[in-house]
């Protein structure tokens, strides 16, 4: 399958993607005839919540009681720029659409209503949420309509039944398993003698977090109040998971030290949830079958791929003068690639 960068695709099934059909103004571009506006294209813009950005390692806080990628707040370089990436968005939801009007796919009214009843199965405050952001009814229905050609073209000739849904759920149970977890909360201490000290406290009865706030060293510890990042038992590291494993809810841990820092952590086990067999409603099923007919349509379904094609043979017109030469160079670094011979063994 042909996946490129500059194609900027978020195929997921559900996914408002937030290229919202905007009012009358000056034109972004036109794409075989069909007009974007810049309102558009702002709106896109304001609400544009995934970039592609280049991220330097070194820069990335590991967490060292977990021995994982903390999540964090950190400055990226946005490559190629926000600005060039909601150009990319707007010209490929087009593409989509024409695609799937083409070949008679794209959803009709009842489809998308449907669709947002479907929704509000999960979320009843949907089209209330997505009006906060300034969305009208009409942009939700577009970008919902433009998830849905998506879905379609993707599974294009393919049936999945009810029967088949219940047979994969029945065969997977793993895929459909809510893990074990453990809310815990953590302490970090630089040394013996400050571990000492944060046991003896514990022994008079003063509370967990209490005492990680006097001794701990993590970074946000107290506005974070201690918790520790992982829920997930499976997630955690091994010697986390048989500590949690050996503890009592509502207890403490004995200490362990990391091998390298020679830091000392201690956990408090709050409560454990054994892993279960998820409950699956009606959006569920929905998003089971989606996957199966996506799954069924395979190669020949290649969306990424006639996108490309489409995008290739396609009249487009960039209209906003800063955006034009960066569009030239990355439709003809497109092309090229999408044009190259693979290469193997």
């Amino acid at each position: 399958m042909i996946r490129k960068p500059f194609i900027g695709l978020c195929f997921a099934a559900f996914a408002v993607i937030g290229c919202g059909k905007g009012g009358d103004g000056d034109v972004l571009a036109v794409v075989n005839g069909e007009t974007i506006p810049m309102a558009e294209y702002f709106k896109t813009m304001e609400r544009k919540s995934r970039v592609t950005a280049m991220v330097d390692p070194q820069t990335m806080r590991v967490d060292q009681s977990s021995g994982r990628i903390a999540p964090q707040v950190i400055v990226v370089q946005v490559q190629p720029s926000i600005a060039f990436q909601a150009l990319q968005d707007c010209i490929v939801n087009t593409v989509v659409k024409q695609l799937a009007v083409d070949e008679g796919v794209y959803p009709s009214e009842a489809d998308i209503e449907k669709e947002i009843k479907l929704q509000e199965i999960r979320r009843p405050t949907l089209v209330k949420d997505l009006s906060g952001e300034g969305l009208s009814i009409d942009q939700i229905k577009h970008d919902l309509g433009i998830s849905l050609a998506q879905h379609n073209l993707k599974s294009k000739g393919v049936t999945v039944t009810n029967e088949e849904v219940q047979t994969y759920i029945k065969e997977n149970p793993k895929e459909f398993t809510v893990p074990a977890s453990a809310e815990l909360l953590y302490m970090e201490v630089q040394d013996d003698k400050t571990r000492d000290l944060a046991d003896k406290e514990l022994k008079e009865g003063q509370l967990f977090a209490a005492v990680a706030q006097h001794y701990s060293l993590q970074p946000e510890g107290k506005e974070k109040q201690f918790r520790f990042p992982i829920s997930n038992i499976s997630q955690m590291n091994p010697t986390i998971q048989k500590l949690v494993g050996a503890t009592r809810e509502l207890t403490a841990s004995t200490w362990i030290q990391d091998p390298q820092s020679k830091r000392w952590f201690k956990f408090y086990v709050g409560r454990k949830t054994p892993a279960k067999l998820a409950t699956l409603d009606e959006f569920a099923k929905e998003l089971v079958k989606r996957a199966l007919k996506e799954r069924k349509g395979g190669r020949a379904n290649d969306l990424d791929k006639r996108v490309i094609e489409k995008l290739k043979g396609a009249s487009i017109a960039i209209e906003v003068k800063y955006l034009q030469e960066p569009w030239k160079k990355a439709f003809e670094n497109l092309t090229k690639s999408a044009n190259a011979k693979p290469t193997g063994n």
